[in-house]
């Protein structure tokens, strides 16, 4: 095989070629990107005067992008899929008691306690020296326990949050900001979808739906207005659809309880109308049924209410025979 042999002139030259020929692919190449790049800030110029493009150039993005992670393909086949999140999760804290049949106790003066399990409510409870029942019923330790005093105001309680034991308890009056001067008139269990008779010893009285009587803070929430000398003495829960009103002169009216308005918070209307006394007791239920009260061996029921039956604020008629001296339906 023939060999060539170079000069270094001739190996100079190739070399120089060869370099000249670099620097005019670079010079090319620098060309070309520099002609891209000019496109690119054109492009980017015009996107950033015109809305309509920026729009549309998302738009494009969106659609590569469902297109590049969509379930069709192997990635986006194992992509996560989240849920919205929800604000303001409320979880109650009844999920975190035990539930447990719990007896509630409360004195005349106010003494307040549980007692586990659902024990005889007419039984023998221990109470201080001149002391009494005022209200005793059964519950479990995930209800709310709602209390109304005498000037209007509407309490809540945790069941679970009601001293236990054998002892007298502990005053209400170190659980909730009720005045010196008012008692409390009712105490019952929380019921959802409920409305209530709220009435004052001067038989003016409204009704009010259960997702008003509940107090966020232990100063209660008002909710039926009291003028000076007037209590309020009765929350009872609306059962039918007539009312009997008895007075402490032993009138009875009875009407029908559409005639009741539902209120939010006020005065009330008269239920009864009255020369002497006041309210003494109110009874809900069905017209086909009658109204019942206690009698000396049993319990009495009047069906036919022609006698009685009128209009809301009118006086009434005298009881029937054999009603409770202490003018209550039931003793």
């Amino acid at each position: 095989m023939k060999e060539f042999n170079l000069t270094d002139n001739q190996t100079e030259a190739i070399l120089n070629m060869k370099l000249r020929s670099l620097r005019k692919l670079e010079e090319s190449q620098i060309k070309e990107e520099f002609d891209d790049l000019s496109t690119e800030k054109s492009e980017l110029e015009s996107l950033l005067n015109n809305t309509d493009k920026q729009w549309a150039f998302l738009s494009d993005e969106i659609k590569q992008t469902k297109e590049k992670f969509g379930k069709k393909t192997v990635l986006g086949r194992r992509r996560t899929e989240f849920s919205e999140i929800e604000e303001n999760i409320y979880v109650p804290v009844e999920v975190f008691i035990e539930k447990e049949p719990v007896t509630i106790i409360l004195s005349e003066k106010g003494w307040i306690k549980g007692i586990k399990g659902h024990v005889d409510l007419k039984g023998d409870f221990k109470f201080k020296e001149d002391d009494a029942l005022a209200f005793a019923l059964h519950a479990q330790t995930t209800d709310k326990i709602v209390i109304l005093d005498s000037s209007g105001k509407f309490f809540n309680i945790s069941a679970n949050d009601i001293p236990s034991g054998r002892g007298f308890g502990q005053p209400l009056r170190l659980m909730l900001d009720i005045a010196n001067n008012d008692t409390v008139s009712a105490m019952f269990v929380f019921e959802p979808k409920t409305q209530y008779l709220l009435a004052s010893n001067t038989g003016r009285g409204f009704i009010v739906d259960e997702n008003h009587i509940l107090a966020q803070t232990r100063a209660g929430r008002k909710i039926m207005n009291v003028a000076q000398n007037e209590k309020t003495v009765l929350c009872l829960k609306v059962t039918g659809n007539m009312t009997a009103v008895v007075g402490e002169n032993r009138k009875l009216l009875v009407f029908k309880t559409e005639e009741i308005p539902t209120m939010a918070r006020g005065h009330g209307v008269a239920l009864q109308k009255y020369k002497d006394g006041g309210m003494s007791d109110v009874q809900f239920f069905d017209e086909e049924n009658g109204f019942s009260f206690s009698r000396s061996g049993g319990i009495g029921t009047e069906k036919n209410l022609m006698t009685w039956l009128g209009h809301r604020g009118q006086a009434g008629k005298l009881v029937p025979f054999g009603f409770p001296k202490n003018n209550k339906f039931f003793n």
